[in-house]
């Protein structure tokens, strides 16, 4: 058996590849990460070797190598010859990490969760929501979450998250993300409103968009109605949409026919601070679309 590190660009990674006749099918949309990876320098080399048998039959490694063929670059491997083709079996058998068990093991806390909104927030920005074949590597979402811009928000958003799934069945990854998402533009005193009113059923008068999707929310529990991610985060932005946009909504409703396409799930509005008026006895601690007289009395000093 012999092991050593090699250059591999295109030409070497077809030669190889024609002693591919014994495998699984190829995982394109596995090829097409690596691929990007590989054209955006982000590749890393690990140590996962190449690996072929005595006969030169490829065992392991066709998705990286169509990889090197399909971005036409030249990545560095471990190339390991000499394994028996009985070997083969015994391949990729052992428990994947996944990007919770990665997030926890660089200290993320609430890992699992972290990771869930990393990944859905990274999704919506890249309007990949419903494009099952895009795939994010591990590598790529720990990356963005250990962003200095990401970290904090996903922190936050994370807890939101895990805070409005004890009162409301709403996929707390979705929470997270449009948290995150709608933190980086909008008045930090609207987030809150709105959030800590669709937990909590606070201010909701007839009409309310929120109101709307807790209604909404608290049906699809009693009646077993199955309700994925993507259709939560349609559901949860048009709902934001509407709150910031003072629209009225007795109901809220899929579209026609479910989700087709990415374009379907609306970018999220800008909230902005609302008009900070002075507090007194006729002014109620809480009013819709308004602030906490705590809320107006801290406006009121900064103006």
């Amino acid at each position: 058996m012999k092991i050593e590190i090699v250059e591999i660009g295109p030409e070497q990674a077809i030669k190889l590849l024609e002693h591919n006749d014994h495998n699984r099918p190829m995982d394109f949309a596995l090829v097409k990460t690596y691929a990007r990876q590989m054209s955006e320098g982000q590749w890393r080399f690990v140590g996962d070797p190449i690996r072929r048998s005595r006969t030169g039959r490829l065992l392991d490694g066709q998705n990286r190598l169509q990889a090197v063929v399909q971005s036409e670059t030249t990545q560095t491997f471990a190339l390991l010859d000499g394994l028996s083709d009985d070997d083969q079996a015994y391949m990729d058998v052992g428990k994947k990490r996944t990007p919770g068990d990665v997030f926890g093991m660089f200290g993320v806390p609430n890992a699992p969760r972290a990771a869930a909104v990393t990944n859905m927030l990274m999704r919506y920005e890249m309007r990949n929501l419903l494009d099952t074949k895009y795939k994010i590597t591990v590598a790529e979402q720990l990356a963005y979450y250990q962003d200095p811009a990401n970290t904090d928000l996903i922190d936050k958003g994370t807890t939101i998250g895990d805070s409005m799934i004890k009162m409301l069945p709403i996929s707390p990854a979705v929470v997270g993300a449009v948290h995150v998402s709608v933190s980086r533009t909008s008045d930090v005193f609207r987030v809150n409103e709105f959030f800590e009113n669709m937990r909590l059923g606070y201010n909701l008068g007839e009409g309310d968009s929120i109101a709307a999707l807790r209604n909404w929310l608290i049906r699809r529990k009693r009646e077993d109605l199955r309700v994925n991610r993507n259709e939560y985060f349609y559901l949860l932005a048009r709902t934001w949409n509407d709150w910031v946009q003072s629209i009225p909504a007795s109901r809220v409703q899929l579209p026609k026919g479910g989700l087709q396409s990415s374009d379907q799930i609306p970018w999220l509005k800008v909230a902005d601070a609302a008009e900070a008026e002075p507090v007194s006895e006729d002014n109620p601690a809480v009013t819709p679309r308004g602030l906490t007289r705590k809320e107006r009395e801290i406006r009121a000093r900064a103006s």
